[in-house]
């Protein structure tokens, strides 16, 4: 796989860079028990493609999140009762990878912008989410269908997973497992179409091989520093990296459009 990267940076440095922010996503990760994807995905994205962004964090966000499930409590047991969840996440997440194995489009950083600020501001849309409530089969297949397409697409389930397991009112280490279940989930779909369509090359598994192991570094840092930093400080600090990273990605879509005509 050729990957493509702006002319800001060569090969080498984006190595680099991406195993910082490897380790930085991974960090974070740890300390709320979600957010790999949600950070590394815009930040790599600033010199790369979506694609590029996607495939890059694969393989350690699949490692963090088996990792993050593994240290919850009989958290293999409880994600047990959302197989149809799963199941709807899985098939949302080939449709959505589908399209970004198929398609390359700057749309998609708007896409993944926007996602982001949904996240950000769910609170200012005043938009009932008590739907999610609801027992009923058929919903929970939307929701996941949905969840998964988008995740697939952009790498970002993270506004769905936390609306889900807010209005579920589930305890904290059942809502870090079954975030981590629904990322994971859509990891292994990903990893499966890319590899169908020929896009996880030798330089995808060196770097693999390579942020894995510097990604649960990172992840058992987190873990032990989670009590020891200021919860809403750190919050208030990640939504403005997240707005301006967001600011950054609909400028660059706008650039690549106006550059494509």
């Amino acid at each position: 796989m050729k990957i493509p990267i702006h002319g800001m940076l060569r090969v080498d440095e984006f190595f680099i860079y991406n195993l910082v922010v490897s380790f930085t996503a991974a960090l974070f990760h740890g300390v709320l028990g979600f957010g790999f994807p949600l950070i590394a995905t815009p930040l790599i994205s600033i010199f790369s493609s979506v694609q590029t962004a996607v495939i890059t964090t694969l393989f350690p966000t699949l490692a963090v999140n088996v990792m993050s499930i593994s240290t919850v409590r009989k958290g293999w047991h409880f994600i047990s009762r959302f197989w149809i969840l799963g199941l709807s996440i899985v098939i949302g997440s080939w449709f959505g990878t589908q399209i970004l194995s198929l398609y390359s489009s700057p749309a998609y950083k708007i896409i993944l912008a926007i996602t982001i600020l949904f996240y950000l501001g769910q609170k200012y849309f005043r938009i009932s989410f008590k739907f999610i409530l609801n027992e009923n089969i058929i919903v929970k297949i939307l929701f996941g269908l949905i969840a998964g397409l988008v995740g697939g697409l952009v790498n970002v389930m993270t506004p769905f997973m936390v609306m889900y397991v807010l209005e579920k009112r589930l305890e904290k280490a059942e809502g870090i497992a079954l975030m981590n279940f629904s990322f994971l989930a859509n990891k292994i779909t990903q990893i499966t179409t890319f590899s169908y369509f020929g896009l996880l090359g030798e330089k995808v598994w060196l770097f693999a091989s390579v942020s894995v192991f510097i990604a649960l570094i990172a992840l058992m840092i987190g873990k032990r520093i989670h009590n020891l930093i200021d919860a809403k400080l750190y919050k208030k600090i990640l939504k403005i990296i997240l707005i301006l990273m967001s600011l950054i990605l609909i400028m660059q879509a706008v650039q690549e459009f106006i550059f494509l005509k």
